[in-house]
């Protein structure tokens, strides 16, 4: 039965270390409840019982559509609602692209796009069914993206391919969505001491690892705001808004007009009519 709290409710992905948890640990002391998701069962559970009973821990492997949508209906069932979305889990390069061996080619892992762009399409599409059940209120979405979604990262190209993925969806339907008062936004984390990084720590100039109180400024920014489409930066330096390439001319400016998106609509761009050429 669902609890007719006024209190809002999150959902954050890979809530049982790093960005995510402590992003749990920061919407639980301004007064949030939260469904921390993680794979990592048992230390998801422990990281849960600690921070009390605003919180709920769901096991879940973002990768499988299934799996989130009973995250995301384990919050609605207990709590009524989600009002923000931290599309935060995570996973680095799996197999080094350019290592080829053998005297046959071999089909290389996927496995970082299923979770690092896959699964936030997942997040976001679920994020959307629920938050327009809000009575008009919205709500917001944070995705976790790189520095390397920015620059590229040549030890991992994969990773960087799906950061910068992240990057574009949200670019792409920030402007719609802030019509149904719905804001998107990315953080592009800096190098920081987190699951995936913390055996290579070590071996980096301390002054170049970002503090985690860093990254929730960010957070917090993007929950006191309206801030919608951003993807910002954030390293040992502090917070960067790394706005969208400017149009070069205006060959390139259709693809910002409001009317393109009608007019894809009519021709059938958009929905299952057959397109022979763009």
């Amino acid at each position: 039965m669902a609890s007719t709290t006024e209190k809002p409710v999150a959902i954050v992905t890979g809530a049982a270390s790093g960005i995510g948890l402590n992003l749990s640990k920061l919407l639980v002391s301004r007064g949030w409840r939260v469904v921390m998701a993680d794979v990592n069962e048992k230390l998801g559970k422990l990281q849960s019982n600690a921070l009390g009973p605003e919180t709920l821990f769901s096991k879940c492997d973002v990768s499988d559509w299934d799996s989130q949508c009973r995250t995301f209906e384990s919050a609605v069932q207990k709590w009524g609602r989600i009002d923000f979305v931290a599309a935060n889990a995570g996973l680095p390069e799996q197999v080094p692209l350019l290592t080829i061996t053998g005297d046959s080619p071999k089909k290389p892992s996927t496995l970082v796009l299923d979770v690092d762009l896959k699964a936030v399409i997942y997040s976001v599409n679920l994020a959307l069914f629920y938050m327009r059940q809000n009575g008009g209120k919205g709500g917001k979405i944070v995705v976790t993206a790189s520095q390397a979604g920015i620059y590229g990262l040549p030890t991992g190209p994969i990773y960087a391919a799906a950061k910068a993925g992240c990057i574009y969806l949200v670019r792409s339907i920030a402007k719609s969505l802030a019509e149904e008062n719905i804001q998107i936004n990315a953080i592009c984390p800096g190098l920081t001491d987190t699951g995936i990084t913390h055996q290579a720590i070590p071996s980096f100039r301390a002054d170049i690892i970002t503090p985690m109180a860093n990254h929730m400024a960010c957070f917090e920014h993007f929950l006191d705001t309206d801030a919608s489409g951003a993807a910002m930066e954030v390293d040992a330096g502090g917070m960067y808004n790394r706005a969208r390439p400017d149009f070069h001319s205006k060959h390139q400016q259709w693809m910002d007009e409001d009317s393109t998106a009608e007019s894809w609509k009519r021709g059938g761009i958009l929905g299952n009519a057959a397109v022979k050429s763009v």
